[in-house]
């Protein structure tokens, strides 16, 4: 894979070089001194012939960060290494005149790495904690997510939060569904559709998107809903969309917004607390929806909510 593309979750590659009999190595960012292109956190996966997926740091230092993994798979010893300022090795300087403090581990085995899979497959969210003193890693279930970085009580324990990928369900009518789909297709985001309409349904479907009738909501609210979903009511006729939100606000995902203006949202709340729904309920549903204000034209919607989205899941620590 090029260095070019950027990939987040590195665990599916590391499983299948390990599942093809070759050695790996997982490098994480655990601490810097200064700025840096990537968070605390992010990662590299590495194996003995020099392929990689993952990005840490900037260009220069992508083939040494190579070079130095297949030392380590070759000594079997795990290393935490500085790079930039502090760093033994003066010939690989970062631009922006910092330091990073990186963690190769080349242990983690086919069982740890069967384990993390599984549980994002699953869609439950899981810690690594990093031994690095002793090159040891274990694997702990978590019920919600704690913010992904480095723990504080003891710098030589590395605690690395994963989450599964990022789902949207679209509830609606209307060109922006299509529009709003694609786009988060486009930055990795799993995407279901819920229309009305038979033909928005067929052209969904063409798409490559799974989509089902407003008839089969409860069903995809049950099976699909969770805490990393975000769901999106583009309903022109509003009241078409008030049946629909009891069964999601039940699956508390992480963001609920709805199309429309801020007299259309004050009426839908106050309509929905008529039928039965709590404060705190409303309180979680978004309206007017996206970070550009007063956006009609529907590529300009879709894109204002699908960052608004990708905001709130960057403010969850969804995204590293």
């Amino acid at each position: 894979m090029s260095k070019y593309t950027f990939v987040e979750n590195v665990i599916p590659h590391l499983l299948n070089w390990k599942q093809q009999g070759l050695k790996t190595t997982l490098v994480t960012l655990v601490d810097r001194q200064g700025s840096s292109p990537r968070p605390i956190g992010a990662q590299m996966a590495i194996n003995e012939n020099g392929d990689a997926v993952g990005h840490i740091a900037t260009d220069c230092l992508h083939d040494a960060l190579i070079l130095e993994a297949q030392s380590v798979m070759s000594s079997k010893q795990n290393k935490l290494i500085r790079f930039g300022k502090g760093s033994p090795y003066i010939d690989l300087k970062l631009p922006c005149g910092s330091g990073i403090d990186l963690y190769f581990d080349q242990a983690l085995s086919k069982e740890h790495l069967e384990k993390m899979q599984t549980l994002l497959s699953d869609r439950k969210a899981f810690t690594l904690s990093m031994n690095m003193s002793e090159g040891r890693s274990e694997i702990q279930e978590i019920k919600k997510g704690s913010k992904n970085e480095r723990s504080a009580s003891n710098k030589m324990i590395m605690q690395r939060n994963y989450f599964p990928e990022l789902q949207l369900l679209i509830l609606g009518n209307g060109p922006t569904v299509i529009n709003m789909a694609t786009l988060a297709r486009d930055v990795k985001i799993k995407v279901q559709i819920c229309a009305s309409e038979t033909d928005l349904q067929s052209l969904a479907r063409s798409k490559g998107f799974e989509t089902v009738s407003d008839t089969e909501l409860k069903n995809i609210a049950a099976s699909f809903v969770d805490d990393f979903t975000a769901v999106v009511f583009l309903f022109h006729d509003h009241e078409k969309e008030l049946p629909h939100y009891q069964p999601i606000v039940e699956k508390s995902p992480f963001y609920i917004g709805a199309m429309g203006s801020h007299t259309t949202h004050e009426q839908r709340l106050e309509t929905l607390k008529s039928l039965g729904l709590k404060n705190e309920a409303l309180k979680k549903i978004k309206g007017p929806i996206g970070i550009i204000p007063v956006a009609k034209n529907p590529d300009l919607l879709a894109l204002s909510v699908i960052s608004e989205i990708m905001n709130e899941a960057q403010n969850k620590d969804f995204i590293c």
